[in-house]
């Protein structure tokens, strides 16, 4: 049996040949982009969060979608997470924005240092007010917690954020700043060199900008010693800091608490002497 096949059959099926021969491929990119377009209707992080996990399974190399989600983890204080999709940004399109995040994220870990060059490596691809503001409260937390000396007015500015970063150990909630206040060693018996340091912050305390406002001292040390000697031992530090502050300066005594950790919430390793430095610190936060 022979098929015939009319003219008139043929003509459809070339018409439909020739349209799809010239029809424009379809675009991953366009795909990829009514995923970005789409997450502007999902006003709930959870949700946004979750969306993005689909578009980066189906868009997995797009820059933008993991500048995205990385975003959206920071929101919800996932900071790891957050980290860890920054630098997959960065690894597929290196961008201001995606180093401008990741000196977020790292200002949110407790790691300035690291933010500090995060904050750099953005403003040298492209100026940003808000970015140049962020490096350069991180230049200040930096010093502090090296030893060196701030004055009043950065102390102020830290406790003026609206938030703080580096918060993490501790889960201060309110602008914190940590400091390297030297006591003698096994003692809550202040250093002398340490004074000056909390002749700026008592300056500070009293000033008309943070005058009346809540501050806890916070109180830690590393892990040398006995936990709950350790636990004592930053409880007596932070009352010797309080004790130096109200002796000196107007401030109330119902307006500055004390919080202390012993070894329970390091900044650092104890794996060296620098980094069992850092963690014999002194914290002040304001208690919102």
């Amino acid at each position: 049996m022979k098929l015939r096949i009319s003219f008139r059959m043929v003509t459809p099926l070339i018409v439909a040949g020739l349209m799809l021969a010239s029809s424009p491929p379809i675009s991953l990119g366009a795909d990829c982009d009514s995923y970005l377009t789409g997450l502007r209707d999902i006003r709930n992080a959870v949700k946004q969060g979750e969306f993005l996990e689909e578009a980066i399974k189906a868009c997995p190399s797009d820059s933008r979608i993991w500048l995205k989600y990385a975003w959206v983890q920071e929101r919800l204080r996932k900071y790891p997470e957050a980290l860890g999709a920054y630098e997959k940004a960065q690894s597929l399109e290196v961008t201001p924005k995606g180093y401008f995040g990741m000196g977020d994220v790292y200002m949110n870990l407790g790691e300035v240092k690291k933010a500090i060059d995060a904050y750099e490596k953005g403003l040298a691809l492209k100026e940003d007010r808000r970015a140049r503001h962020s490096l350069e409260l991180a230049l200040i937390k930096y010093r502090a917690e090296e030893g060196e000396a701030i004055t009043k007015e950065e102390f102020v500015r830290v406790m003026q954020e609206r938030t703080s970063g580096t918060n993490a150990p501790g889960d201060a909630t309110g602008p914190l700043l940590r400091m390297r206040i030297l006591f003698n060693s096994n003692s809550a018996v202040l250093n002398e060199s340490s004074r000056g340091q909390l002749e700026t912050v008592g300056a500070a305390l009293e000033s008309e900008e943070l005058k009346g406002q809540k501050f806890e001292v916070v109180g830690h040390t590393d892990a040398a010693g006995d936990e709950v000697y350790n636990l004592e031992l930053s409880k007596r530090r932070a009352e010797g800091v309080r004790d130096f502050i109200l002796a000196n300066f107007k401030v109330s005594a119902e307006n500055l608490g004390v919080a202390y950790f012993g070894e329970s919430a390091p900044v650092a390793p104890n794996d060296n002497a620098y980094n069992r430095l850092r963690n014999r610190r002194v914290e002040f936060r304001l208690v919102k």
